[in-house]
């Protein structure tokens, strides 16, 4: 019985030299090998050179941002002292985001007013 090999040498070095890190051409890249899609990525990640893509939230700009960011954030437009409003860490990112976006026009109208 002898043992099937599934990446050969040639193989191998041929993704090496293929793959440039660009993860939407991994389908193509399996094609050209007669491999599957799975088989390319993990062989990528024995070799140490896969990267994942970044993960994003679907319909945001950035990155989600944690409720005591928002609470900082909002102390700072208050120009009060950090941790001041530290039990405005129990409202929910909703709120904390309206609360956040009512202070953005507060301050927008009064720019505008002294202007």
């Amino acid at each position: 019985m002898s043992k099937v090999i599934a990446w050969s040498t040639e193989s191998t070095a041929l993704l090496v030299a293929t793959y440039t890190g660009d993860n939407t051409k991994l389908a193509e890249i399996a094609t050209a090998l007669s491999k599957t899609v799975p088989m390319v990525r993990s062989k990528l990640v024995s070799e140490k050179l896969y990267v994942a893509n970044a993960k994003t939230v679907a319909g945001a700009a950035a990155a989600p941002k944690r409720k005591a960011s928002l609470v900082l954030n909002a102390e700072t437009k208050l120009g009060l002292p950090k941790g001041s409003l530290e039990t405005f860490g129990k409202a929910s990112k909703v709120e904390l985001e309206r609360l956040l976006e009512a202070l953005s026009e507060m301050v927008s109208t009064e720019d505008e007013l002294e202007d």
